[in-house]
């Protein structure tokens, strides 16, 4: 079942604590919080910052200081029962070291704006060069395709790639029931 509130606000509510939840077993104890968009229907899930807008929690890799943001921006539908269910319209998560301004990479989800949105919807960027034959290819300029990312999967790459150490010694079951609950519960089959 997808996560579904008596109201709007439920719904994100309930997905803000899942989330919460999930990072405070695992990287950070910093909690993200939703900010709704004003007669838009929808609301922005993120580290917040007091002027609103999202922020970046800092992390402690084998890389030295990076920052983390988070940011997933969702909308709810109504349901035969006047219920609400959530849906994600985009996400966005970068990993920026912390003497830098820009991302060195970044995943990122944008749901289509109709049919002439032709650009991979889940995909990763960054200010990679790859080298392709007589010229390079540099990753912010093309959408190359992922697949859908989840944030667990963030997750484990911070903890597992950046030798981020864990909050708890369970992370990984951590990590594993959260997104057992995405696939069967949050998103069933066909709906993501």
């Amino acid at each position: 079942m997808p996560i579904i509130g008596e109201t709007a606000e439920g719904a994100v509510d309930l997905f803000v604590d899942h989330i919460n939840e999930v990072l405070s077993s695992t990287i950070t104890t910093r909690k993200v919080a939703s900010l709704f968009v004003s007669g838009k229907g929808l609301a922005q899930v993120s580290f917040p910052r007091r002027s609103g807008s999202p922020t970046a929690t800092r992390l402690e890799t084998r890389f030295g200081g990076m920052r983390l943001l988070f940011s997933q921006v969702v909308g709810t539908s109504e349901t035969e029962d006047q219920r609400h269910e959530l849906h994600t319209r985009s996400y966005a998560y970068k990993l920026t070291m912390a003497a830098d301004r820009q991302p060195f990479v970044r995943w990122e989800y944008v749901k289509p704006k109709g049919r002439g949105d032709r650009k991979c919807r889940h995909h990763l960027q960054g200010p990679i060069k790859l080298a392709t034959g007589k010229a390079n290819l540099a990753l912010n300029e093309v959408h190359l395709p992922t697949g859908w990312v989840t944030f667990e999967e963030v997750l484990r790459f911070c903890i597992v790639d950046l030798k981020v150490t864990p909050l708890a010694k369970d992370w990984n079951t951590v990590l594993l029931e959260s997104y057992r609950r995405f696939k069967e519960e949050f998103a069933p089959l066909g709906s993501a």
